[in-house]
């Protein structure tokens, strides 16, 4: 086989190549989800969120309790800082800590419907509350 003619066998091959690699991946790939087949809703006991360094930062679940629901959020340490939930009643409530995890602030609806607070200074004493 002379050099020009082993070069145009080259280029053929490499184009029969290219053609069939082409061709095979538009018939061979695997099917992709279209977005007809995507749901409106999740459904799940429970949902965290991490970090980079996979430290729960936020919590979406329900209470082991009453199964009433509730949003926590954590600091990098692992500890809850604020959590918002639901009481067995229904009724919602905010609860704040400080770095140590301990509670500083309580905000919400009592069970009667009426308002609550407490306030707690830095040695966990109750410094106000309502009512």
């Amino acid at each position: 086989m002379k050099k020009r003619q082993f070069y145009k066998l080259l280029v053929v091959v490499a184009a029969m190549a290219f053609v069939t690699g082409a061709m095979s991946s538009r018939f061979l790939a695997p099917e992709t989800a279209s977005a007809d087949s995507v749901s409106d809703v999740i459904t799940t006991g429970g949902l965290a969120v991490v970090d980079d360094a996979g430290g729960a930062r936020m919590l979406v679940t329900t209470s082991d309790e009453d199964g009433s629901p509730m949003v926590a959020f954590y600091e990098g340490e692992g500890v809850a800082r604020a959590v918002y939930s639901l009481s067995g009643n229904g009724e919602p409530t905010i609860v704040m800590n400080n770095e140590a995890g301990d509670l500083r602030l309580v905000i919400g609806v009592t069970d009667e419907g009426g308002p609550g607070a407490l306030m707690k200074d830095k040695d966990g004493k109750s410094i106000w509350s309502a009512p």
